[in-house]
C-alpha cells in the first residue's frame, strides 16, 4: 500500500478487506486529508481481535496508539468516537 497525502473516499471504500502491513484485516477505515490523519478499525490475530488504530499521512504502515477489545460492538463504538475527533 502507497503513503499517499490525499486519500478519496473511494479509495478507502476499497481498502476494507485488504490487510494492513501489520497483518490485520481492515474492516473500516476514515481519513482527515486536512489533518493528514486517519483511524482504522480492524481485525488482529491477537487476543484482543478487534482494534482502532491511528495513521498518519497516508502511510498504513504508521499505525499507532492502538485501542484493543475482545468485544466487537466495544471496538466499533470506540471507533465511531475515533472518526468524530480527526473531522
Amino acid at each position: 500500500m502507497d503513503t499517499i497525502a490525499t486519500m478519496h473516499p473511494d479509495y478507502l471504500k476499497a481498502l476494507e478487506g485488504s490487510r494492513l502491513p501489520n497483518g490485520a484485516t481492515i474492516l473500516e477505515i476514515e481519513y482527515d486529508n486536512a489533518n493528514l490523519m486517519g483511524i482504522v478499525f480492524a481485525r488482529s490475530s491477537g487476543f484482543q481481535p478487534w482494534v482502532t488504530w491511528e495513521f498518519y499521512r497516508g502511510d498504513l504502515a504508521s499505525t499507532s496508539c492502538g485501542h484493543y477489545f475482545s468485544n466487537l460492538v466495544e471496538a466499533a463504538l470506540d471507533f465511531q468516537e475515533r472518526t468524530k475527533k480527526i473531522h
